[in-house]
């Protein structure tokens, strides 16, 4: 799901698709908008630490029997947790992590849905940022900030400062 976010010189939007085709187009966009040397932060969810907390890993092109019996959560409308590993499962194959989040604010009646993500590894979302003319001048494994002493197992999130070349 798109997640807004702004700055004090442009609205960006915060998001990966399971399609990483996708995700490679919001890069590239990122690049284009970008005038030699500008700098863009980019965010991912850690794929390396979704990996290393989960609880629950299957094939979905083997079965669907494991996403069907997922415990739904509120998570998302809560408290935005999204790497708590009771309520994600992972497929081994495609590494797109599934959750089933339950709706209730504002609805009628409560809403179920599935939700898939993408998320990655280190250096896969730099060779993405390369590919794009982007050359990374900071790159680190974060939870919220800047802390430098994260490892990957335990960093939600990657955090990486490019510069357009």
């Amino acid at each position: 799901m798109p997640r807004r976010t702004s700055s004090a010189r442009n609205d960006g939007v915060r998001t990966t698709y399971a399609d990483n085709n996708k995700n490679k187009i919001i890069v590239s966009k990122i690049s284009q908008s970008l005038k030699k040397g500008g700098k863009a932060i980019i965010s991912v969810m850690n794929l390396a630490s979704t990996e290393y907390n989960a609880k629950y890993k299957f094939r979905l092109k083997d079965s669907s029997k494991e996403l069907l019996e997922l415990q739904a959560s509120s998570i998302m409308e809560k408290t935005g947790n999204v790497f708590d590993p009771d309520y994600y499962l992972i497929d081994v194959e495609t590494k797109i992590v599934y959750r089933k989040e339950m709706f209730t604010n504002g609805n009628k009646y409560p809403t179920e849905l599935i939700i898939r993500d993408k998320r990655f590894y280190m250096d896969e979302i730099v060779k993405m940022c390369e590919d794009e003319n982007l050359k990374v001048i900071e790159k680190r494994f974060v939870k919220a900030g800047w802390k430098k002493d994260f490892d990957e197992n335990e960093a939600r999130e990657i955090l990486l400062i490019c510069e357009k070349i």
